[in-house]
C-alpha cells in the first residue's frame, strides 16, 4: 500500500558542492549537465542533501537529486573536474553531536588520547 514499485530508495546521503572553478551553479531539471535549469542556485561550500544518485553513461558523471525538489547536480563535469564531494562521515558527526550529552566529546578524545 502506498508503494509505486520500483527498486527501494537508499538512504539520504550529503554532498558538499566544492566546484573545480569555485563559481555557483544552478541546479538541473532532469539528469543531464546540459539539462534545463531550475533557478534554485547552490553556493560553493554549501553541503546539501542527496536523495537519489543516477551513474549515467561512459563518462562516469554520477547525477545527484537534491531532497526538497531542488533540481539535480552531478558530481565531476568533464572538462572542468569534481563539482561535489560526499560528506557522509561529516553529516554523520554533525548527528552524533546533536544526539550526544555534553560532555561526551571531551571525554572522547580523552579516551583517544589515552586518559580514561
Amino acid at each position: 500500500p502506498g508503494s509505486r514499485g520500483g527498486p527501494p530508495k537508499a538512504a539520504p546521503s550529503w554532498w558538499r558542492y566544492a566546484p573545480a572553478n569555485g563559481k555557483p551553479i544552478v541546479t538541473r531539471s532532469d539528469p543531464d549537465i546540459a539539462g534545463a535549469t531550475t533557478g534554485n542556485r547552490v553556493q560553493p561550500g554549501e553541503l546539501f542533501e542527496v536523495i537519489e544518485e543516477l551513474a549515467t553513461g561512459p563518462d562516469g558523471v554520477v547525477f545527484l537529486r537534491l531532497s526538497g525538489d531542488r533540481g539535480w547536480l552531478f558530481d565531476v563535469k568533464p572538462g572542468v573536474g569534481v563539482m561535489c564531494r560526499r560528506e557522509a562521515q561529516e553529516a554523520e558527526a554533525q548527528r552524533g553531536r546533536q544526539d550526544s550529552e555534553p560532555g561526551d566529546e571531551a571525554r572522547r578524545r580523552r579516551q583517544e588520547e589515552g586518559g580514561e
